[in-house]
Protein backbone atom coordinates (compact mmCIF):
# COMPACT_ATOMS: atom_id res chain seq x y z
CA UNK A 1 0.00 0.00 0.00
CA UNK A 2 2.82 2.25 0.97
CA UNK A 3 4.48 2.35 -2.96
CA UNK A 4 0.88 2.61 -4.06
CA UNK A 5 0.58 5.50 -2.53
CA UNK A 6 3.82 7.60 -3.31
CA UNK A 7 3.60 6.33 -7.24
CA UNK A 8 0.26 7.29 -7.34
CA UNK A 9 -0.31 9.58 -10.39
CA UNK A 10 -0.97 12.61 -9.08
CA UNK A 11 0.31 15.62 -6.91
CA UNK A 12 2.20 15.28 -3.68
CA UNK A 13 0.40 16.99 -1.37
CA UNK A 14 -2.63 14.48 -2.26
CA UNK A 15 -0.51 11.75 -2.12
CA UNK A 16 0.51 13.13 1.46
CA UNK A 17 -2.97 13.14 2.42
CA UNK A 18 -3.66 9.74 0.96
CA UNK A 19 -0.95 8.67 3.16
CA UNK A 20 -2.43 10.47 5.99
CA UNK A 21 -5.86 8.66 5.60
CA UNK A 22 -4.26 5.31 5.19
CA UNK A 23 -2.46 5.80 8.95
CA UNK A 24 -5.79 6.74 10.16
CA UNK A 25 -4.32 10.35 10.66
CA UNK A 26 -6.26 12.91 9.69
CA UNK A 27 -8.43 15.50 12.07
CA UNK A 28 -11.23 14.36 12.88
CA UNK A 29 -12.72 14.36 16.27
CA UNK A 30 -12.58 11.30 17.39
CA UNK A 31 -8.84 12.30 18.47
CA UNK A 32 -9.81 15.20 20.45
CA UNK A 33 -12.51 13.63 22.06
CA UNK A 34 -9.96 10.65 23.46
CA UNK A 35 -7.59 13.30 24.55
CA UNK A 36 -10.81 14.98 26.83
CA UNK A 37 -10.35 18.31 24.75
CA UNK A 38 -13.95 18.37 23.47
CA UNK A 39 -16.88 16.36 25.05
CA UNK A 40 -18.36 14.82 21.74
CA UNK A 41 -16.84 12.42 18.68
CA UNK A 42 -20.07 12.86 16.94
CA UNK A 43 -19.77 13.78 13.53
CA UNK A 44 -20.81 17.96 12.94
CA UNK A 45 -22.72 17.07 9.41
CA UNK A 46 -24.78 14.11 10.19
CA UNK A 47 -24.81 14.12 14.03
CA UNK A 48 -25.06 10.75 13.80
CA UNK A 49 -21.54 8.77 14.30
CA UNK A 50 -18.47 9.05 15.53
CA UNK A 51 -16.52 11.26 13.27
CA UNK A 52 -13.62 8.27 12.13
CA UNK A 53 -11.70 8.99 9.09
CA UNK A 54 -13.54 6.35 7.46
CA UNK A 55 -16.92 8.26 8.09
CA UNK A 56 -15.79 11.53 7.14
CA UNK A 57 -14.47 10.32 3.45
CA UNK A 58 -17.16 7.78 2.73
CA UNK A 59 -20.09 6.35 5.54
CA UNK A 60 -21.53 9.51 6.27
CA UNK A 61 -24.44 10.60 4.48
CA UNK A 62 -23.64 13.63 2.86
CA UNK A 63 -20.09 11.73 1.59
CA UNK A 64 -21.87 8.76 0.52
CA UNK A 65 -23.80 10.93 -1.76
CA UNK A 66 -20.55 11.88 -3.53
CA UNK A 67 -19.00 8.19 -3.61
CA UNK A 68 -22.54 7.55 -5.21
CA UNK A 69 -22.47 10.16 -7.76
CA UNK A 70 -18.73 10.11 -8.57
CA UNK A 71 -19.05 5.84 -9.22
CA UNK A 72 -22.15 6.36 -11.33
CA UNK A 73 -21.67 2.75 -13.38
CA UNK A 74 -18.90 1.48 -11.62
CA UNK A 75 -19.19 -1.64 -9.40
CA UNK A 76 -16.62 -2.15 -7.16
CA UNK A 77 -17.10 -4.97 -4.38
CA UNK A 78 -17.17 -4.06 -0.90
CA UNK A 79 -16.62 -0.20 -1.30
CA UNK A 80 -18.95 0.64 1.20
CA UNK A 81 -18.21 -2.02 3.70
CA UNK A 82 -14.44 -2.59 3.30
CA UNK A 83 -12.39 -1.53 7.23
CA UNK A 84 -10.31 1.51 5.93
CA UNK A 85 -6.69 -0.01 5.00
CA UNK A 86 -8.30 -2.18 3.02
CA UNK A 87 -10.65 0.45 1.31
CA UNK A 88 -7.68 2.06 0.61
CA UNK A 89 -5.78 -0.87 -1.06
CA UNK A 90 -8.91 -1.70 -3.23
CA UNK A 91 -9.07 1.65 -4.90
CA UNK A 92 -5.62 2.66 -5.20
CA UNK A 93 -5.08 -1.05 -6.85
CA UNK A 94 -8.44 -0.78 -8.94
CA UNK A 95 -7.28 -2.30 -12.54
CA UNK A 96 -9.01 0.69 -14.21
CA UNK A 97 -6.19 3.35 -13.98
CA UNK A 98 -8.37 6.25 -14.04
CA UNK A 99 -10.72 5.02 -10.83
CA UNK A 100 -7.46 5.49 -9.17
CA UNK A 101 -6.73 8.97 -9.78
CA UNK A 102 -10.71 9.69 -9.64
CA UNK A 103 -10.78 7.87 -6.15
CA UNK A 104 -7.57 10.44 -5.01
CA UNK A 105 -9.20 13.65 -6.40
CA UNK A 106 -12.52 12.98 -5.03
CA UNK A 107 -10.42 12.17 -1.67
CA UNK A 108 -9.02 15.42 -1.95
CA UNK A 109 -11.88 17.39 -2.81
CA UNK A 110 -14.21 15.83 0.33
Amino acid sequence: LFSMIWKWPGPKQIRCMLWMITHNSLPTNVWPYSQLMTSEAICLFCHEERETSLHALRDCVGENVVWQAVMGQITIQNFFISPLPEWMFLNLSHAKVTWSQTFGLTLDSI
